[in-house]
């Protein structure tokens, strides 16, 4: 169930930026590419306008309806991926098998600043 609630959430995303974007803006946008409300559009004169704010208030209100629906469904588990962690204890550095000893690291020299 969550996860077609998930899924459904992803294209009413894909939905809307695609619907914002086709709308007509100041700034022209992508309305200006044949969904403006020039009377060569596909929806007409005037028709696109308005059904691509109703469809954009539709998916928008269906976006809002999953986000919630989502994070009611996923708040009610407490648990946390963290809470079975249990780290690991430090060990002591050991000899290898082939009897040589660790080799420490000395911090690097710094070359002289040139003026």
């Amino acid at each position: 169930m969550l996860t077609t609630i998930a899924v459904l959430h992803i294209i009413f995303i894909v939905a809307l930026i695609g619907l914002v974007l086709l709308q007509d803006s100041k700034g022209g946008a992508l309305g200006a590419f044949g969904a403006g409300g020039g009377s060569s559009s596909v929806f007409g004169s005037g028709g696109g306008a308005n059904f691509l704010v109703k469809a954009t208030r539709t998916v928008a209100i269906l976006f809002a309806t999953t986000s919630l629906t989502l994070a009611y469904m996923t708040s009610g588990s407490s648990k946390s991926l963290t809470d079975d962690f249990i780290p690991q204890a430090k060990t002591e550095q050991t000899k290898s098998t082939t009897g040589s000893t660790p080799v420490e690291k000395k911090p690097a020299d710094t070359p002289a600043k040139s003026k």
